[in-house]
């Protein structure tokens, strides 16, 4: 199965070099998971979990605290020793973790919950990987795709501050309706939810106080917004920073 990947295996070695594991709580880990997930996820002590591309292991993590899920990774990173440290640090022994290519995994099971975050941006062509991962969920099962969205606003500023970003990343599918119709293409599932989330980014600081005052202006509505629950209701594809899919397997 041809993979389309515009990353290899090196670029997620040095990626993930500098990290350090944590205690992952519903205050640190992406305000996503509180926010928008505790809507249309339910909590089930049962459910296993897949992620795929888990590495280093704190959105797992996350599931499992806040959802109840039993952990499940897979990642072909050569860190992945770095979720077996994050569980530990966490406390969580009931886990699984596989170093494996998605596209060569070939698990006994079916999952209760198969989720990527920040997985299917990385391909030129993503339909083989979320038809893989799709093929992986039970029947009434959750399906879950995040994307970051890089289009419109959090263009322009990744523009100014990482712009080498879009060699590895495919715009495309940050937008909703096309990552919602390729999902429908290739997997047997019924939208939950198809949107947006959050409204900006912090601009980037750079030690130049003009801009940096745009730093601390948009941290601060960051930190108010998220309070007042606003990620959800004024997310939009314009400006918001996450394009989230959520789905059922049918």
């Amino acid at each position: 199965m041809k993979s389309n990947r515009l990353t290899r295996r090196e670029y997620w070695d040095d990626h993930w070099k500098t990290f350090k594991p944590k205690i992952i709580t519903e205050k640190n880990i992406q305000n996503i998971f509180p926010s928008l997930f505790k809507k249309y996820l339910p909590v089930n002590h049962k459910f296993r979990c897949l992620e795929v591309g888990c590495v280093p292991g704190d959105l797992l993590i996350a599931l499992n605290k806040i959802f109840g899920y039993r952990p499940v990774g897979v990642d072909y990173n050569n860190k992945i020793d770095l979720i077996r440290k994050n569980m530990r640090k966490n406390g969580i022994t009931d886990y699984k973790v596989y170093k494996a290519d998605i596209f060569k995994f070939e698990p006994k099971e079916k999952y209760d919950v198969v989720c990527s975050f920040g997985l299917i941006e990385h391909f030129s062509d993503p339909k083989p990987c979320i038809g893989k991962m799709a093929s992986l969920v039970r029947k009434g099962g959750y399906y879950i795709v995040h994307v970051p969205n890089f289009r419109w606003l959090q263009y322009i500023i990744h523009y100014f501050s990482d712009k080498e970003l879009f060699d590895t990343h495919n715009l495309k599918y940050m937008d909703i309706d096309n990552l919602e119709k390729v999902i429908h293409e290739v997997a047997s599932v019924e939208t939950i939810y198809a949107g947006y989330f959050g409204i900006i980014q912090d601009w980037p600081k750079t030690g130049f106080l003009p801009m940096d005052i745009i730093h601390y202006l948009t941290h601060g509505f960051n930190i108010i917004a998220d309070k007042l629950g606003l990620n959800t209701l004024l997310a939009n594809r314009y400006t918001s920073t996450d394009t989230v899919f959520i789905g059922r397997k049918l």
